[in-house]
C-alpha cells in the first residue's frame, strides 16, 4: 500500500508539484534510514539494473540483501525479480502498446527466480506498517484489503494507534509534523491511498482513495489525534455490535449463522463517513475555542456517538426488518434491537465500555441518571 500527501487547495487544478513535493524526503529523513555510509552520486547502488544482480539462490551462493548492502534510495527501486525483455526485429510490425513502429519490437521476456531477496529492516517512506503481535520487531507493510476505503483506516494510515501494533507512513507522520504543512497553509490537506490487492502474486484488484488530511499545529494536535482514536474505536465496536445484533435476531443460535456479514460493518462506515469528517470538522473548531476547557472535543464525541447509535439502528432495521415475522421469531427480533438500543445509549457491560474506554465520555444513560439525582436532592 502507498500513502501520498498532496498539498493542493481546494478547487484548485491538480499540479505537479502539490502532488509530489510533499511527498520528496529530506537528507536528514534519508541519513535516518541508512544504515551505513552511502553516497548520492553511487548509481549503481540506488539503481540494481545498473550492476549484477544479487542473487539469493543458497545453491549458487546467493545471500539476502539488507539495508546496509544497498543505498537508502534503493527502497524507491527495488528489483526482486529477474525480468529480461528479448528485442527481435521489427519484421514490419508496431508496437502493441503504442502503435509506434521501429526497426526492433519486444517479443516476450523471461523471468527467473531467485532474485534480490530484501531482508526484514527495509521501510518504505511512501508505506504504513504493521505486526503481529506487540513483543515482534518486525515490522510488514500493509497490503490493500478487499472493501474499499474509508475513515476506518485512519487508524494506521493518518493516526498510530494506542496499541501500537500499527504506525502510519514516515512521509505522512513528516508531513504532519513538519514546516512544509505549516508553508502549505489551510490546516485541511489531502492523501491519496492506493494498491493492489493481491493473492500470493496474483492481483486480485486495484484499490485507490483519498482522505482528507489535517494539519494542526503543538498541543492541538494531540486532541485531534485523541479525538480520531476515540471515535473511529467507538465507530468499530459499533459496527461489531451491530453484525452481532442482526446475527441474533435472524438466526437461533447466531454464532453458527452462515455467511459473511462484514458487509454490513462496511455499509456503516461508507453511510457514517461524511457525517464522520463534519464531526471532524466541528472538533477542531472545538480544540481551537475551548482552550480553557479541559476535554476539548468531549461535545464533538457525544455528537457522533448519537450519529452512530441513529446508523446502526436504521441498518438493524434494513437488514433484519420485524415485518411478517411469527411470534417466536419476532420475540428474537424485539430483543435483539431492544438490547442494541440499550448497548449503544451505555447500557450494559457493552454499552459502559464503548463510551467509557472507547469514546470516554459519559452515556446517555450515566447523564439521564445524574440529572435524576440532580433533581431529587
Amino acid at each position: 500500500m502507498t500513502t501520498l500527501v498532496s498539498a493542493e487547495r481546494p478547487g484548485n487544478d491538480p499540479t505537479l508539484w502539490g502532488r509530489l513535493w510533499p511527498n520528496v524526503e529530506t537528507v536528514d529523513q534519508i541519513n535516518a534510514r541508512a544504515d551505513g555510509d552511502y553516497s548520492f552520486e553511487d548509481y549503481r547502488s540506488i539503481f540494481p539494473w545498473l550492476t549484477h544482480t544479487r542473487v539469493s539462490d543458497p545453491k549458487a551462493g546467493g545471500r539476502e540483501t539488507t539495508p546496509r548492502d544497498v543505498n537508502p534510495l534503493q527502497v524507491y527501486w527495488g528489483m526482486p525479480r529477474r525480468i529480461r525483455v528479448d528485442f527481435e526485429e521489427a519484421a514490419g510490425r508496431n508496437c502493441g502498446l503504442t502503435g509506434a513502429s521501429d526497426t526492433v519490437v519486444a517479443g516476450n521476456y523471461r523471468t527467473r527466480n531467485y532474485g534480490t531477496n530484501y531482508s526484514d529492516g527495509f521501510e518504505h517512506p511512501l508505506s504504513p506498517y504493521y505486526r503481529q503481535n506487540p513483543k515482534e520487531t518486525v515490522w510488514l507493510p500493509v497490503h490493500p484489503k478487499p472493501g474499499g476505503l474509508n475513515y476506518r483506516l485512519c487508524l494506521g494510515l493518518v493516526v498510530d494507534p494506542r496499541d501500537k501494533m500499527r504506525r502510519t507512513a514516515k512521509v505522512l507522520s513528516h508531513w504532519r509534523n513538519g514546516e512544509r504543512a505549516e508553508v502549505a497553509g489551510p490546516s485541511e490537506s489531502r492523501f491519496l491511498v492506493f494498491g493492489y490487492d493481491m493473492d500470493n502474486m496474483k492481483a486480485r484488484a486495484w484499490i485507490e482513495g483519498e482522505m482528507p488530511l489535517w494539519v494542526v499545529a503543538g498541543e492541538s494536535r494531540e486532541y485531534l489525534d485523541g479525538f480520531i482514536q476515540r471515535t473511529v474505536t467507538g465507530a468499530n465496536t459499533v459496527s461489531r455490535l451491530l453484525i452481532g445484533a442482526i446475527k441474533s435476531a435472524l438466526f437461533d443460535r447466531p454464532k453458527d449463522a452462515a455467511g459473511d456479514y462484514g458487509f454490513i460493518g462496511e455499509k456503516f462506515f461508507r453511510e457514517t463517513e461524511g457525517e464522520f469528517y463534519s464531526a471532524l470538522r466541528v472538533a477542531i473548531d472545538q480544540i481551537n475555542s475551548n482552550s480553557d476547557v479541559e476535554d476539548r472535543t468531549a461535545e464533538a464525541r457525544g455528537d457522533w456517538a448519537q450519529v452512530m447509535r441513529t446508523a446502526a439502528l436504521r441498518l438493524f432495521d434494513e437488514h433484519a426488518p420485524g415485518v411478517g415475522l411469527e411470534d417466536r421469531d419476532m420475540h428474537r427480533h424485539v430483543k435483539a434491537r431492544f438490547q442494541l438500543a440499550i448497548t449503544l445509549r451505555g447500557g450494559g457491560k457493552s454499552g459502559k465500555s464503548l463510551f467509557d474506554s472507547d469514546l470516554e465520555i459519559p452515556s446517555p444513560d450515566t447523564i439521564r441518571r445524574r440529572i435524576g439525582k440532580s433533581e431529587a436532592a
